[in-house]
C-alpha cells in the first residue's frame, strides 16, 4: 500500500523518466546479448581458422619430408643398381657384387619413414608408393643370389627405367599434395 501512496506522489516526468531509463535498461541488455553472440561466432570462426592453417602446415610440413625422405632414399638404391650393372653383364663374380653392396649397405630408415608417414596422413598415396616397391622389386630380383639372371642386360635396364619412371610419377603425386598445402597457407598470408 505503500508503495502505491508513493507512486502516487511521484511526478509524471519522474515516472516517464523511470520508464525510459527501464526501457534503455532493456534494450542495451539485448544489444549487449546479441554483440556477445555476434563475437562468440567471430573468436569460433577465428579459432576454426586457425586450426585449420595449423594442420595444413602440419601436413606440408609432413609431405615435405616424405619428398626429401624419398629422395635421399631413391638416389641411395640408384647408386647400388647403377654399382651392379657389372654384375648383371657378367664381368664381376658374385661374391664380388656381394661386396659392392655391403660397401653400400643401404638407408631403409628413409624408406621405411616414407611409409610410416605415408600411412599415417596420406593414405590415398599408398597406391602409388606401391608401384614404386614392385618396380623396385623387379630391379632387385637381379642383385646376386639369382645367377640365372646374370647376362639379362637388356631386361634389367627395362627394370630400371621402369622403376625409375614410377618414382617420379611418386615425386609428382607428392609435388601436387604440396601445391595443395601451399594454396591453403598462401591465403592466410
Amino acid at each position: 500500500m505503500e508503495a502505491y501512496k508513493i507512486m502516487q506522489s511521484l511526478q509524471p516526468q519522474v515516472f516517464g523518466a523511470i520508464i525510459g531509463a527501464s526501457v534503455t535498461l532493456i534494450v542495451s541488455i539485448i544489444v549487449l546479448i546479441f554483440t556477445n553472440r555476434g563475437h562468440n561466432n567471430r573468436q569460433k570462426l577465428q579459432h576454426k581458422h586457425e586450426l585449420e592453417v595449423i594442420r595444413a602446415r602440419l601436413l606440408r610440413e609432413k609431405i615435405e619430408d616424405i619428398y626429401l625422405s624419398f629422395s635421399n632414399w631413391e638416389t641411395h638404391f640408384a647408386a647400388i643398381y647403377c654399382g651392379l650393372i657389372v654384375y648383371v653383364k657378367g664381368e664381376i663374380s658374385e661374391d664380388d657384387a656381394y661386396d659392392l653392396l655391403i660397401k653400400n649397405p643401404g638407408e631403409s630408415g628413409h624408406i621405411e619413414k616414407v611409409e610410416m608417414l605415408i600411412s599415417l596422413y596420406f593414405p590415398w598415396l599408398i597406391e602409388q608408393f606401391e608401384k614404386v616397391m614392385i618396380e623396385r622389386g623387379k630391379v632387385i630380383k637381379y642383385f646376386p643370389q639369382n645367377q640365372s639372371l646374370v647376362g639379362d642386360f637388356k631386361g634389367y635396364c627395362n627394370s630400371q627405367q621402369s622403376f625409375e619412371k614410377s618414382a617420379r610419377d611418386f615425386r609428382k603425386a607428392l609435388k601436387e599434395e604440396i601445391k595443395n598445402y601451399n594454396i591453403i597457407n598462401t591465403e592466410d598470408r
